[in-house]
């Protein structure tokens, strides 16, 4: 059976079931996104899943390639798996002092 093309699969349509304002991320069962436009309960916009975007971290250190997930929580990156979410992997290295990682997406 061949498959057909469908989209590129940058950017996907979220249903909020908070309110979200644009860069907020937003948790989609096993991935995360980051939406492109504030959103009110109920309402669908678009959200990205892929690319790199600078995340606010807490404590955990990165080099390059290490996997980055995302406590929901807290609101912050995490090299903590249980009970988060993975959202990518480290685009580059970030420092304890450091307050964003950059995380390539993993959508």
């Amino acid at each position: 059976m061949t498959w057909t093309y469908v989209d590129t699969g940058g950017v996907i349509q979220v249903a909020a079931s908070t309110s979200i304002s644009a860069g907020d991320p937003v948790v989609i069962a096993q991935r995360v996104a980051v939406s492109l436009q504030s959103l009110s309960p109920g309402e669908i916009g678009a959200a990205h899943v892929a690319g790199v975007f600078a995340a606010p971290k807490g404590s955990s250190v990165y080099s390059q390639g290490d996997l980055v997930y995302w406590d929901d929580a807290a609101k912050e990156s995490t090299s903590v798996s249980a009970g988060n979410t993975l959202a990518g992997y480290a685009f580059g290295p970030a420092a304890a002092g450091d307050t964003k990682v950059n995380i390539r997406l993993n959508g």
